[in-house]
């Protein structure tokens, strides 16, 4: 009797702690895919508000006055700051300074085109570079909070 109530017993904590695993996987996951689906929204916010700059900064395809609006407008047409938001609630503590740098960066470089600067000028085409790289370097650090990604693909 009191060998069928032990077994009874283990059974029983067995069956809830594999029950408990499963649903800390389960969050983990959920997690995962919820930053992952946050990360690739607002990197492709970003990527449309830069190509909406690059064709506004191409000299001498509209008047300067078209070139400002266009690149003042990308923000909004894109909602990037909205997208930034989104992922800074649930981005890792670590990366928060580099989501907030990159679009910082935009914005300088959107700026320039807006005061006139076109690609062909060093000063705007070097806001660009800048913008470039600090949006790589947030791709890479990006990579590395996302474990379920193969190590051949977090280190591109």
């Amino acid at each position: 009797m009191a060998g069928t109530v032990v077994g009874a017993t283990i059974g029983v904590v067995s069956a809830l702690a594999l029950e408990h695993a499963r649903w800390r996987r389960g969050a983990k996951d959920r997690h995962v895919e919820a930053l992952r689906a946050a990360y690739a929204a607002y990197l492709s916010a970003l990527s449309q508000v830069a190509e909406q700059i690059w064709q506004a900064s191409r000299a001498g395809l509209s008047t300067p006055e078209e070139a400002a609006q266009k690149a003042h407008a990308a923000f909004g047409d894109h909602e990037v700051f909205a997208r930034r938001y989104e992922l800074l609630v649930v981005v890792p503590s670590d990366i928060a300074p580099a989501v907030d740098d990159v679009i910082w960066k935009l914005v300088r470089w959107s700026d320039q085109v807006i005061a006139g600067g076109t690609h062909d000028l060093p000063e705007c085409d070097g806001a660009r570079i800048t913008f470039n790289d600090a949006r790589n370097s947030l791709i890479v650090k990006m990579r590395h909070t996302l474990p379920s990604l193969p190590a051949a693909a977090r280190q591109r």
